[in-house]
Protein backbone atom coordinates (compact mmCIF):
# COMPACT_ATOMS: atom_id res chain seq x y z
CA UNK A 1 0.00 0.00 0.00
CA UNK A 2 1.44 3.60 -1.19
CA UNK A 3 1.71 6.01 1.50
CA UNK A 4 -0.83 8.64 1.66
CA UNK A 5 1.45 11.51 0.39
CA UNK A 6 2.38 9.08 -2.98
CA UNK A 7 -0.80 9.12 -4.18
CA UNK A 8 -1.77 11.28 -7.19
CA UNK A 9 -4.21 13.83 -6.91
CA UNK A 10 -7.43 13.10 -8.36
CA UNK A 11 -9.72 14.92 -9.98
CA UNK A 12 -13.45 13.48 -11.18
CA UNK A 13 -15.45 15.50 -13.80
CA UNK A 14 -19.37 14.61 -13.76
CA UNK A 15 -20.51 16.83 -16.55
CA UNK A 16 -24.31 17.28 -17.19
CA UNK A 17 -27.01 19.60 -19.06
CA UNK A 18 -30.58 18.41 -18.63
CA UNK A 19 -29.63 14.88 -17.27
CA UNK A 20 -32.20 14.47 -14.52
CA UNK A 21 -31.28 13.86 -10.54
CA UNK A 22 -32.46 10.54 -10.95
CA UNK A 23 -28.93 9.87 -13.33
CA UNK A 24 -26.91 12.77 -12.12
CA UNK A 25 -26.97 11.87 -8.10
CA UNK A 26 -25.64 8.38 -8.53
CA UNK A 27 -23.26 9.32 -10.64
CA UNK A 28 -21.95 11.74 -8.19
CA UNK A 29 -22.33 9.38 -5.09
CA UNK A 30 -20.53 6.53 -7.64
CA UNK A 31 -17.46 8.93 -8.45
CA UNK A 32 -17.54 9.80 -4.22
CA UNK A 33 -17.11 5.76 -3.15
CA UNK A 34 -14.42 5.51 -6.00
CA UNK A 35 -11.46 3.24 -4.12
CA UNK A 36 -8.95 6.29 -3.29
CA UNK A 37 -7.82 8.29 -0.69
CA UNK A 38 -10.93 11.44 -0.06
CA UNK A 39 -7.74 13.60 1.19
CA UNK A 40 -6.45 13.23 -2.78
CA UNK A 41 -9.48 12.79 -4.71
CA UNK A 42 -12.09 16.14 -5.96
CA UNK A 43 -15.21 15.47 -8.12
CA UNK A 44 -16.91 18.64 -9.78
CA UNK A 45 -19.78 18.61 -10.91
CA UNK A 46 -20.27 20.81 -14.14
CA UNK A 47 -23.78 21.85 -14.43
CA UNK A 48 -24.04 23.17 -18.31
CA UNK A 49 -28.02 23.72 -17.21
CA UNK A 50 -27.51 25.78 -14.03
CA UNK A 51 -29.89 23.55 -12.46
CA UNK A 52 -31.16 24.77 -8.97
CA UNK A 53 -32.22 20.90 -8.40
CA UNK A 54 -28.08 19.75 -9.47
CA UNK A 55 -27.30 22.60 -7.00
CA UNK A 56 -29.44 20.90 -4.12
CA UNK A 57 -27.53 17.35 -5.38
CA UNK A 58 -24.13 19.04 -4.80
CA UNK A 59 -25.30 20.74 -1.14
CA UNK A 60 -26.32 17.80 0.13
CA UNK A 61 -23.79 15.33 -0.79
CA UNK A 62 -21.28 17.63 0.11
CA UNK A 63 -22.58 17.19 3.94
CA UNK A 64 -22.90 13.18 3.21
CA UNK A 65 -19.23 13.59 2.62
CA UNK A 66 -18.68 15.32 5.56
CA UNK A 67 -20.32 13.29 7.34
CA UNK A 68 -18.71 9.86 5.66
CA UNK A 69 -15.33 11.28 6.94
CA UNK A 70 -14.47 11.64 3.34
CA UNK A 71 -12.26 14.47 2.23
CA UNK A 72 -13.48 14.72 -1.34
CA UNK A 73 -15.08 18.05 -2.22
CA UNK A 74 -17.77 18.64 -4.38
CA UNK A 75 -17.77 21.47 -6.48
CA UNK A 76 -20.22 22.95 -8.84
CA UNK A 77 -19.15 24.84 -11.87
CA UNK A 78 -22.17 26.13 -13.87
CA UNK A 79 -20.75 25.50 -17.04
CA UNK A 80 -13.66 0.92 -23.52
CA UNK A 81 -17.41 2.32 -23.43
CA UNK A 82 -20.54 -0.05 -22.07
CA UNK A 83 -23.74 0.47 -20.57
CA UNK A 84 -26.13 -0.90 -17.87
CA UNK A 85 -29.43 0.06 -19.86
CA UNK A 86 -28.86 -1.23 -23.37
CA UNK A 87 -29.81 -4.61 -24.24
CA UNK A 88 -27.18 -7.56 -26.06
CA UNK A 89 -28.82 -6.90 -29.20
CA UNK A 90 -28.07 -3.07 -29.21
CA UNK A 91 -30.46 -1.72 -31.83
CA UNK A 92 -29.41 1.93 -32.15
CA UNK A 93 -25.13 0.97 -31.95
CA UNK A 94 -24.37 2.40 -28.58
CA UNK A 95 -21.43 0.19 -27.77
CA UNK A 96 -19.57 0.55 -30.77
CA UNK A 97 -17.66 -2.03 -29.90
CA UNK A 98 -15.90 -1.93 -33.65
CA UNK A 99 -14.79 1.92 -32.79
CA UNK A 100 -14.07 1.15 -29.40
CA UNK A 101 -11.99 -1.57 -30.68
CA UNK A 102 -10.20 -2.35 -33.58
CA UNK A 103 -10.36 1.67 -34.58
CA UNK A 104 -9.11 3.07 -31.52
CA UNK A 105 -6.77 0.10 -31.29
CA UNK A 106 -5.22 0.69 -34.54
CA UNK A 107 -5.37 4.73 -34.16
CA UNK A 108 -3.35 3.77 -30.61
CA UNK A 109 -1.24 1.78 -32.48
CA UNK A 110 0.02 4.87 -34.45
CA UNK A 111 -0.22 7.66 -31.82
CA UNK A 112 -3.38 9.34 -32.84
CA UNK A 113 -5.75 8.02 -30.07
CA UNK A 114 -8.44 10.76 -29.91
CA UNK A 115 -10.63 11.21 -26.73
CA UNK A 116 -14.43 9.82 -26.81
CA UNK A 117 -16.71 10.59 -24.03
CA UNK A 118 -16.80 9.40 -20.76
CA UNK A 119 -13.96 7.63 -18.86
CA UNK A 120 -11.06 9.46 -20.07
CA UNK A 121 -8.19 9.94 -17.34
CA UNK A 122 -6.04 12.98 -18.03
CA UNK A 123 -2.76 13.63 -16.30
CA UNK A 124 -3.93 17.20 -14.42
CA UNK A 125 -0.43 18.92 -15.20
CA UNK A 126 -0.33 18.49 -18.39
CA UNK A 127 -3.61 19.31 -19.21
CA UNK A 128 -3.04 22.47 -17.10
CA UNK A 129 0.16 22.90 -19.41
CA UNK A 130 -2.26 23.39 -22.86
CA UNK A 131 -4.47 25.60 -21.28
CA UNK A 132 -7.26 23.23 -20.21
CA UNK A 133 -10.31 21.40 -21.84
CA UNK A 134 -9.64 23.15 -25.48
CA UNK A 135 -12.66 25.59 -26.46
CA UNK A 136 -14.62 26.00 -29.84
CA UNK A 137 -16.15 22.69 -30.30
CA UNK A 138 -19.49 21.39 -28.49
CA UNK A 139 -17.11 17.90 -28.69
CA UNK A 140 -14.36 19.63 -26.43
CA UNK A 141 -12.94 16.09 -25.36
CA UNK A 142 -12.10 15.46 -29.11
CA UNK A 143 -10.43 19.05 -29.44
CA UNK A 144 -8.36 18.51 -26.29
CA UNK A 145 -7.43 14.89 -27.52
CA UNK A 146 -5.90 17.21 -31.15
CA UNK A 147 -4.90 19.91 -29.07
CA UNK A 148 -2.38 17.39 -26.47
CA UNK A 149 -1.00 15.53 -29.19
CA UNK A 150 -0.12 18.70 -31.29
CA UNK A 151 1.54 20.10 -28.00
CA UNK A 152 3.73 16.82 -28.22
CA UNK A 153 2.02 14.72 -25.73
CA UNK A 154 0.56 11.44 -26.14
CA UNK A 155 -2.48 9.85 -25.43
CA UNK A 156 -3.27 6.09 -25.27
CA UNK A 157 -6.33 4.13 -25.43
CA UNK A 158 -6.86 0.89 -22.97
CA UNK A 159 -9.30 -1.80 -24.46
CA UNK A 160 -10.37 -2.56 -20.64
CA UNK A 161 -14.44 -2.40 -19.91
CA UNK A 162 -13.73 -0.29 -16.49
CA UNK A 163 -16.99 1.68 -16.20
CA UNK A 164 -20.50 1.30 -17.33
CA UNK A 165 -22.48 4.43 -18.02
CA UNK A 166 -26.21 5.22 -19.78
CA UNK A 167 -27.07 5.64 -22.81
CA UNK A 168 -29.98 7.28 -23.70
CA UNK A 169 -33.26 5.62 -23.54
CA UNK A 170 -35.62 6.66 -26.88
CA UNK A 171 -34.91 7.83 -30.32
CA UNK A 172 -34.98 11.39 -29.20
CA UNK A 173 -32.36 11.48 -26.91
CA UNK A 174 -29.86 9.26 -28.96
CA UNK A 175 -30.45 11.52 -32.07
CA UNK A 176 -30.19 14.54 -29.63
CA UNK A 177 -26.71 12.82 -28.45
CA UNK A 178 -25.58 12.16 -32.36
CA UNK A 179 -26.39 15.68 -33.47
CA UNK A 180 -23.62 17.18 -31.21
CA UNK A 181 -21.25 14.40 -32.01
CA UNK A 182 -21.78 15.50 -35.74
CA UNK A 183 -21.77 19.21 -34.92
CA UNK A 184 -18.96 18.93 -32.72
CA UNK A 185 -16.51 17.38 -35.00
CA UNK A 186 -17.63 19.46 -37.83
CA UNK A 187 -16.90 22.10 -35.82
CA UNK A 188 -13.55 21.59 -34.81
CA UNK A 189 -13.16 20.64 -39.08
CA UNK A 190 -14.18 24.06 -39.87
CA UNK A 191 -12.75 26.10 -36.91
CA UNK A 192 -9.60 24.41 -36.25
CA UNK A 193 -8.74 21.87 -39.10
CA UNK A 194 -6.62 19.34 -38.33
CA UNK A 195 -4.95 19.70 -42.03
CA UNK A 196 -3.49 22.93 -41.05
CA UNK A 197 -2.93 22.19 -37.42
CA UNK A 198 1.01 22.98 -36.14
CA UNK A 199 2.29 19.71 -34.16
CA UNK A 200 0.26 17.49 -35.73
CA UNK A 201 1.79 14.18 -37.56
CA UNK A 202 0.66 13.57 -41.16
CA UNK A 203 -0.94 10.59 -40.19
CA UNK A 204 -3.20 12.17 -36.91
CA UNK A 205 -3.92 15.18 -39.08
CA UNK A 206 -5.49 13.29 -41.55
CA UNK A 207 -7.19 10.83 -39.31
CA UNK A 208 -8.45 13.53 -37.45
CA UNK A 209 -9.42 15.43 -40.59
CA UNK A 210 -10.96 12.27 -41.84
CA UNK A 211 -13.18 11.83 -38.79
CA UNK A 212 -14.56 15.40 -39.12
CA UNK A 213 -15.18 15.60 -43.18
CA UNK A 214 -16.66 11.70 -43.08
CA UNK A 215 -20.03 13.34 -42.20
CA UNK A 216 -20.23 15.59 -45.38
CA UNK A 217 -20.51 11.56 -46.87
CA UNK A 218 -23.94 12.10 -45.75
CA UNK A 219 -24.96 14.25 -48.05
CA UNK A 220 -24.80 11.68 -51.50
CA UNK A 221 -26.08 9.50 -49.06
CA UNK A 222 -29.68 10.49 -48.86
CA UNK A 223 -29.62 11.83 -52.25
CA UNK A 224 -28.73 7.65 -53.14
CA UNK A 225 -31.80 7.25 -50.77
CA UNK A 226 -34.09 9.48 -52.76
CA UNK A 227 -33.28 8.23 -56.58
CA UNK A 228 -36.35 5.60 -56.62
CA UNK A 229 -38.62 8.05 -55.59
CA UNK A 230 -36.85 10.66 -58.61
CA UNK A 231 -36.88 7.65 -61.00
CA UNK A 232 -41.04 6.64 -59.90
CA UNK A 233 -41.96 10.62 -61.04
CA UNK A 234 -39.86 11.27 -63.82
CA UNK A 235 -38.61 7.95 -65.45
CA UNK A 236 -34.94 9.43 -65.35
CA UNK A 237 -32.33 6.46 -64.61
CA UNK A 238 -29.82 7.33 -62.43
CA UNK A 239 -27.37 4.99 -63.99
CA UNK A 240 -26.95 4.08 -67.99
CA UNK A 241 -25.60 0.40 -68.69
CA UNK A 242 -25.82 -0.98 -71.96
CA UNK A 243 -26.31 -4.29 -70.25
CA UNK A 244 -28.14 -5.05 -66.96
CA UNK A 245 -25.64 -8.02 -66.34
CA UNK A 246 -22.53 -5.41 -66.73
CA UNK A 247 -23.37 -3.09 -63.79
CA UNK A 248 -24.73 -5.85 -61.56
CA UNK A 249 -21.63 -7.94 -61.94
CA UNK A 250 -19.62 -4.99 -61.06
CA UNK A 251 -21.68 -3.39 -58.52
CA UNK A 252 -21.80 -7.37 -56.78
CA UNK A 253 -17.90 -7.11 -56.94
CA UNK A 254 -17.57 -4.46 -54.96
CA UNK A 255 -19.81 -5.09 -52.67
CA UNK A 256 -18.50 -8.79 -51.74
CA UNK A 257 -15.29 -7.26 -51.74
CA UNK A 258 -16.68 -4.66 -49.17
CA UNK A 259 -19.15 -6.88 -47.00
CA UNK A 260 -15.68 -9.16 -46.74
CA UNK A 261 -13.13 -6.83 -45.69
CA UNK A 262 -15.62 -5.51 -42.71
CA UNK A 263 -16.38 -9.26 -41.92
CA UNK A 264 -12.66 -9.46 -41.29
CA UNK A 265 -12.53 -6.52 -39.64
CA UNK A 266 -15.38 -7.34 -37.17
CA UNK A 267 -14.41 -11.19 -36.41
CA UNK A 268 -12.30 -9.86 -33.00
CA UNK A 269 -15.00 -7.84 -31.90
CA UNK A 270 -17.60 -9.34 -29.63
CA UNK A 271 -20.87 -9.35 -31.45
CA UNK A 272 -19.06 -8.21 -34.58
CA UNK A 273 -21.82 -10.17 -36.95
CA UNK A 274 -24.21 -8.32 -35.79
CA UNK A 275 -23.06 -4.60 -35.31
CA UNK A 276 -21.41 -4.99 -38.76
CA UNK A 277 -24.85 -4.76 -40.58
CA UNK A 278 -26.27 -2.32 -37.75
CA UNK A 279 -23.60 -0.24 -38.16
CA UNK A 280 -24.36 -0.03 -41.84
CA UNK A 281 -28.13 0.48 -41.56
CA UNK A 282 -27.17 3.14 -38.87
CA UNK A 283 -25.48 5.04 -41.03
CA UNK A 284 -28.11 5.41 -43.40
CA UNK A 285 -31.13 6.39 -40.86
CA UNK A 286 -28.42 8.79 -39.17
CA UNK A 287 -27.45 10.60 -42.68
CA UNK A 288 -30.41 13.06 -42.28
CA UNK A 289 -29.32 13.84 -38.71
CA UNK A 290 -25.78 14.62 -40.37
CA UNK A 291 -27.46 16.96 -42.69
CA UNK A 292 -28.87 18.88 -40.03
CA UNK A 293 -25.79 19.18 -38.15
CA UNK A 294 -23.61 20.34 -41.16
CA UNK A 295 -26.47 22.76 -41.38
CA UNK A 296 -26.47 24.07 -37.87
CA UNK A 297 -23.22 24.61 -37.83
CA UNK A 298 -22.97 26.38 -41.30
CA UNK A 299 -25.85 28.75 -39.51
CA UNK A 300 -23.93 29.23 -36.33
CA UNK A 301 -20.59 30.06 -38.44
CA UNK A 302 -22.38 32.99 -40.24
CA UNK A 303 -24.45 34.03 -36.96
CA UNK A 304 -22.84 37.58 -36.65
Amino acid sequence: MLPLEDFPAVDVYVVCYTEPVSVVEPTCIAALNLNWPGSRLVVHVLDDGNSSEIADIVERLQFQARYMQRDAQIVHVARQKDFWNVSADDPLVHFARFFYGPMLQGRDGIGAAPCCGTGVVFRRDVLVSVGGQAYGSITEDYNTAMTLLASGFSTMFLNERMAFGQAPGDLSGMFAQRLRWAMGTVQILLSDNPLTRPGLTLVQALLFWEAAVHHFLALPTVLLSLLPLIYMFTEVAPVSALHLWEFCALFCSYYLANRLMMWQLHRAVEGGDQEMWRGSQMWVWLAPNHCKAIWKVGCILEDP
